[in-house]
């Protein structure tokens, strides 16, 4: 922005301008400036006509004696220690009030509190925004988040034997469940604002004797919280915030301050290789049931410490498996290229539930019809997302293409040149059909072989490859070089 080269500027929240960052120090006006009396008496404000009462006069920076000096304008004698300019102004002359600054050009004095910055440019954020250090303008949401029912349809937004009435929320006919109330045990009358319908709520009397289901985020005692069934307290932050408790959450219970508090349970994995579910409930976890746990554990990625940048308190990772520098989690030694084997080793022909393929691919079976496991991509159905976008925008995942067959599994196609598939040097972009990204194909055998002695010279050389090979594509002025030492002979007649 001009006016903010060389890193001179920054935002100011109360502005919403970018403002000169040495007036922050010194300002270009002022409300709080003082006279300068004899002793006994003390420097006080200086006020409009002297009024002890009045508001402060508001000063303002400018020249004098080609040095920048306070302002202000005075029709009376000059506050103690001020000089009388040319004017109907006075000047603080010697500083009694510090120094002071002028706005430039293109630059406005804005009064921040008592003193005044000089602002650069325009308003930021539009009104009622703030930039946030993401350089994002945000506005802030002053609304309140009330769950309502609407008085016109009661039956399907409250429990069976409540009315739907009062005034909740900004919403038309909106109002709370209301008439939980039906005796003196509280479990009893929280009971009856939990159903089906409406879950994580409690009987609320304290505004009308008829009861009121409201959720328990209502609840800021954590021991008041704990009295309630339908709720628990999330110790997972400081904030102790109270909150339903989900259906088949367990509860954590500790004492404190001589209270019981009923902290919400949660599970975890295991973080060791394979990755599991822990039997164990904690109080801090990432699970609330034990399902979810198991079903998500199994492809959890695995913590591990490696050369102090990681929790050193982490395991090392299992066999065919090291420490990523980058997310200190447990990644394959070597990840497969698409169409490549995945199976968790030679011995155990199952497929890798985490790791094992490169960005884009999963390690997924065919069986029965392939039951080996490959590295492809899974064809998106619905609103799922296209794995394949992750290596480039151009590509998407077709089903049942080349070694990922079967419709739930496929290759990533559109590509126009090898550079769009991924890393060159391990695959590349197809010339026919749908033009799928697949690995390059590897020589996994010699005849003969490398390095082997006493071999006939018009021995026909062959290579076998991991994968099939259109024998088309080979061509000796391309891709084919056929290299042999022939000591002080003279080479074969067509070989240079």
């Amino acid at each position: 922005m001009p006016g903010c080269e060389n890193n001179t500027c920054e935002y100011n929240q109360t502005l919403n301008r970018c403002v000169k960052t040495a007036t922050l120090t010194s300002s270009c006006k002022a409300k709080d400036l003082k006279d300068n009396p004899r002793p006994p008496e003390t420097p006080k404000i200086i006020r409009i006509n002297n009024n002890p009462d009045g508001d402060p006069v508001e000063g303002y920076c400018a020249l004098f004696n080609d040095e920048p000096r306070w302002h202000i304008s005075w029709q009376i004698s000059c506050p103690a220690g001020w000089v009388q300019g040319s004017g109907d102004f006075c000047i603080d002359k010697y500083s009694i009030n510090g120094p002071c600054s002028i706005c430039g050009n293109n630059q406005t004095c804005k009064m921040n509190g008592d003193r005044g910055v000089c602002a650069v440019g325009n308003a930021v954020c539009s009104t009622g925004s703030t930039c946030y250090p993401d350089n994002q303008c945000k506005k802030l949401d002053t609304g309140t988040c009330e769950c309502c029912c609407r008085i016109d349809n009661a039956q399907e937004d409250c429990c069976d034997g409540l009315l739907c009435d009062g005034s909740c929320g900004s919403g038309p006919r909106l109002g709370f469940c209301s008439g939980c109330v039906v005796g003196e045990d509280q479990e009893v009358n929280d009971a009856k604002c939990n159903c089906a319908k409406s879950q994580g709520k409690i009987c609320d009397a304290s505004v009308d004797p008829r009861g009121r289901c409201v959720d328990c985020e209502s609840i800021t005692d954590p021991a008041e919280c704990s009295k309630h069934g339908a709720c628990c307290v999330d110790g997972r932050t400081s904030a102790n915030k109270c909150v339903g408790l989900a259906e088949s959450q367990e509860i954590v219970t500790e004492t404190i301050g001589g209270e019981p508090v009923n902290f919400c349970g949660f599970y975890k994995c295991t973080g060791v290789y394979p990755n599991s579910c822990d039997d164990q409930i904690y109080k801090i976890g990432a699970y609330q049931t034990r399902d979810t746990c198991d079903l998500s554990c199994v492809e959890a990625p695995i913590p591990c410490s490696n050369s102090g940048s990681c929790n050193n308190s982490s395991p090392a990772c299992a066999e065919g498996f090291i420490c990523s520098d980058t997310s200190c989690t447990c990644v394959r030694e070597s990840e497969g290229e698409a169409g490549q084997s995945c199976a968790v080793s030679a011995d155990d022909p199952s497929c890798l539930l985490i790791g094992g393929c490169r960005t884009g691919y999963n390690c997924l079976d065919d069986t029965p019809n392939d039951p080996v496991c490959r590295c492809c991509c899974k064809p998106p159905t619905g609103n799922e997302p296209d794995s394949c976008k992750d290596i480039n925008p151009n590509l998407s995942c077709l089903a049942n293409q080349g070694l990922c067959s079967g419709g739930e599994r496929g290759l990533c196609c559109g590509c126009s040149k090898d550079s769009e598939c991924g890393d060159q040097l391990t695959v590349g972009c197809g010339t026919t059909g749908a033009r799928c990204c697949s690995a390059r194909p590897t020589v996994e055998q010699h005849l003969p072989a490398i390095g082997a002695t006493n071999v006939c010279r018009n021995a026909a050389i062959e290579a076998v490859f991991d994968q099939k090979m259109d024998i088309a594509s080979f061509s000796e002025d391309r891709n084919v070089q056929i290299i042999g030492d022939y000591g002080n002979d003279s080479c074969p007649s067509g070989y240079p």
